[in-house]
């Protein structure tokens, strides 16, 4: 490929001179775990974003999706108010469980399995992150294996090479919320140590309706726990190289009761935050263990990253899935039609009738999953003349092994029995994925004023799953390249222009029929940048033109269980859209103020008619919309400080969506109507180490409906009360 060519003439030992200021690295960027600086990012031929420690802490979210409705080109769907299992989408790419963005963290990739089940069930505490990088559009392309959308990168502490810091942080609220954070490190000659370690709980807001009334049916809250270790040795400093070896170790736990079961319209009207007696028992319970060993040096004109990896998790969700010789839970609550016998059914589910004998059971399925994901990836970034080079290699290795089953429950006297039929298996299969990642990019300063980026990213998969209840086995190999450009033009000092194209892919999961097909686009964007002191403005328009969107059952989605994880082609589909953000900033004898604001708008339409399995898509029509992608989403944040107070307001407004594909008006009965959010947080700084923060979220106690999936309305958070104290380094 030409781009190998070019590296590997650049590279030759008489191109290796550099001088100083030319394309600098900057020296907070050296252990070569962000992915780009502020600097770098200015004069990006793509969309990027990255969020500093100072803007995550301006309103201490634990939520994830609060942190990124801050970023354009961001769909979020909220499913228990917490964040505890993001969907997050990106311009357009669907953004059930995250699974079609690349997730990493420190540049590793995150998700359980990336390649076999990308599903994203584990999230980092967001209160842990340092930093947070968002890559849209061309400038993706070094990131895999979901480029048809993006790539999120979280950044967490690093071990503190100047001086020895120390951090604690509380928090406290309503809903029986709590949070505890610490964080001590220090280098002493060439060894360091950091720990990091966080706790979050809450006993939760929804009231299941029990034996002695509605909030008697049992738990609905959370426990979160996080620990990070790291060691670190560098080498004495010399002029010529710097070396750092560094062991990252990890765990972390989490137990909540959460339920995939809604609430009918009329039940959501009267009380939203009412959960059925049905769901009592329903409980999430997993672990994770995480190690990385890398290494970095940095030279006059580079810097390489080795990185050796391995992420274990196993998780344990028992939650109602199914009614025995009943209708499907989703579409019985979707109906809002409850005469006859969908009038006994729903009855069940509310415990408001017992159940006559086994033939009429709550099915509670346990879904148990092990995951393993491991590999080794080496990056190399180095400047020749006007050239910056980026190289890439990834070997990777994912496993999952399933093993659902499922067991019936009588409803008797408002209480769930244990009926007398044996345990069920209803899934049990093993499935992996080798893959050989290579990416290579120039970026080429011509003209002063010019920068061309061009590359391709090679993923090389293998796969297989094996049924262990039909004793089958498919096997499926996938070789794709993907090329990118990307062009910036500086006008000026405060103006530049861009443009970029390329191709997205998302890869087929082990095991899928033959017929289905990757999940292919081409991407476009232009847009400017702007910014000079006190003033920051960016606009981008992209173009998503799917030669086939990859859909895919989950339970998440209300999908049956005979087709769970089975994939499908979604056919020809445009997004397009644009992305504004910009930022005012400026002071006023003792007041400093700042407004930052960002808005996405998108289209979608398929092109080809089709008929799918999953009720997300059902009976596809050419001209439809794409399912939970809202038409409008904006923020706007004001930021207002007289020393020793500062306060942070911000405003969210989420458009309306849709449940499934249509066109026309949305329907408010069958869709997701539009709601708006506000948030703020006041924080008294004593001094450089102690400041008080009481803040809220949702201030204005908003009921709104978040998502309709799988099982019925659901609700967003109520209104949230928080006071936290922070101590030590700020």
């Amino acid at each position: 490929m030409l781009c190998f060519a070019v590296t590997a003439l650049l590279l030759t030992p008489e191109n290796a001179a550099l001088t100083a200021d030319q394309f600098k690295l900057e020296e907070r960027d050296l252990p070569g775990i962000s992915i780009f600086s502020q600097r770098k990012r200015r004069r990006t031929a793509g969309s990027a974003h990255k969020l500093n420690e100072k803007t995550l802490l301006r309103q201490s979210h634990d939520d994830i999706h609060r942190v990124l409705g801050q970023v354009p080109g961001v769909y979020i769907r909220e499913e228990e108010g917490y964040g505890l299992r993001p969907n997050i989408g990106l311009r357009g790419a669907s953004s059930d469980r995250s699974a079609k963005v690349t997730l990493m963290e420190d540049g590793i990739l995150i998700a359980p399995a990336p390649y076999s089940a990308p599903a994203a069930y584990y999230f980092p505490i967001s209160s842990r992150l340092v930093g947070l990088e968002v890559y849209k559009g061309p400038a993706a392309i070094q990131f895999g294996p979901q480029t048809i959308g993006g790539a999120i990168n979280m950044l967490s502490r690093q071990v503190p090479e100047t001086k020895p810091s120390l951090l604690l942080r509380s928090a406290n609220g309503n809903y029986g919320y709590a949070k505890a954070h610490f964080a001590a490190g220090g280098t002493r000659g060439r060894l360091g140590a950091l720990i990091d370690a966080v706790h979050v709980r809450a006993d939760g807001y929804h009231q299941i309706d029990g034996a002695d009334g509605p909030g008697t049916g049992g738990p609905t809250g959370f426990s979160k726990n996080e620990i990070l270790v790291r060691g670190l040795w560098r080498n004495a400093p010399r002029r010529s190289a710097t070396q750092r070896i560094g062991v990252k170790l990890g765990y972390a736990d989490e137990v909540s009761n959460a339920s995939y079961v809604g609430l009918t319209r009329s039940d959501f009207d009267q009380n939203p935050y009412r959960r059925y007696l049905a769901s009592q028992n329903d409980r999430m319970g997993w672990t994770r263990l995480q190690g990385v060993l890398e290494h970095s040096m940095r030279w006059n004109n580079g810097r390489m990253r080795n990185a050796l990896y391995q992420n274990r998790f196993h998780r344990s969700w028992g939650k109602v899935a199914g009614l025995r010789g009943g209708p499907s839970i989703g579409a019985l609550i979707r109906s809002n039609s409850f005469s006859g016998t969908n009038g006994i059914w729903m009855a069940l589910l509310k415990g408001e009738e017992d159940s006559v004998d086994d033939s009429m059971a709550i099915l509670l399925g346990t879904n148990t999953r092990s995951y393993l994901s491991s590999g080794f990836q080496n990056t190399i970034e180095h400047k020749v003349r006007d050239h910056r080079l980026n190289l890439g290699l990834r070997v990777h290795h994912d496993t999952i092994d399933r093993h659902h089953t499922s067991e019936g429950y009588l409803v008797q006297s408002k209480t769930l029995v244990r009926d007398g039929r044996e345990t069920e298996d209803t899934t049990k299969n093993h499935a992996w994925t080798r893959a050989l990642s290579v990416h290579a990019l120039d970026e080429w300063r011509f003209a002063k004023r010019w920068f061309f980026s061009y590359g391709s990213r090679l993923e090389v998969l293998q796969g297989a799953l094996t049924n262990k209840l039909t004793q089958t086995r498919g096997e499926n190999e996938q070789f794709v390249a993907l090329p990118g450009a990307g062009l910036f033009y500086q006008y000026n000092k405060a103006l530049g222009f861009l443009a970029g194209v390329h191709r997205g892919f998302s890869p087929v999961a082990p095991g899928q029929a033959p017929e289905v097909d990757p999940e292919e686009s081409i991407n476009l964007e232009a847009g400017l940048r702007f910014r000079e002191p006190g003033k920051e403005f960016e606009l981008i328009g992209f173009s998503n033109a799917y030669s086939n969107m990859l859909g895919q059952c989950t339970q998440s989605k209300g999908c049956p269980n005979d087709l769970l994880d089975a994939q499908f082609n979604g056919g020809a589909v445009d997004v397009y859209g644009a992305e504004a953000a910009g930022k005012l900033s400026g002071s006023w004898q003792r007041l400093r103020w700042e407004i930052k604001g960002a808005y996405t708008y998108t289209g979608s339409a398929f092109r080809t008619a089709f008929a799918s399995a999953s009720s997300l898509f059902g009976e596809v029509e050419a001209g439809d919309a794409v399912p939970y992608v809202p038409v409008h989403q904006a923020k706007v944040g004001l930021r207002l400080r007289v020393k020793p107070i500062t306060l942070d307001v911000s405003g969210l407004y989420f458009g309306a969506m849709r449940d499934s594909a249509g066109q026309g008006d949305i329907d408010p009965v069958t869709g997701i109507p539009a709601h708006q959010l506000l948030d703020a947080t006041v924080r008294w700084r004593y001094n450089k180490q102690i400041s008080l923060r009481v803040g809220g979220r949702n201030l204005l106690d908003a009921a709104y409906l978040a998502s309709v999936r799988p099982y019925g309305a659901r609700a967003g958070s109520p209104r949230q009360l928080l006071i936290g104290l922070d101590l030590g380094s700020q």
